[in-house]
């Protein structure tokens, strides 16, 4: 599995999800332009086949595939709190 790319894994990791479920989250995070396109259609099909799907995306550009789109806005004064970390050297 280590030696496949990144739209060989995507794909792979999907055709499991879907022989177990038919609701998924996914997103295209380090597929290339076509490999992104190819995943899009996969899971475009297996809405349309009766499944639903969350995409989670930071692109205006597939808002237009949406059936229902949800943008996260954080408040500033609400941010999530900042943990500090540090080395014990």
């Amino acid at each position: 599995m280590n030696n496949l790319g990144g739209t060989q894994r995507k794909l792979l990791s999907l055709y499991v999800a879907f022989s177990k479920t038919k609701d998924i989250i996914f997103d295209l995070a380090g597929l290339d332009a076509q490999g992104a396109e190819l995943t899009f259609k996969l899971v475009k099909e297996a809405v349309k086949n009766g499944g639903s799907a969350i995409l989670l995306d930071n692109f205006p550009d597939m808002k237009e595939h949406a059936s229902k789109y949800i943008q996260l806005e954080w408040n500033k004064d609400k941010l999530p709190p900042v943990k500090e970390f540090k080395f014990n050297l």
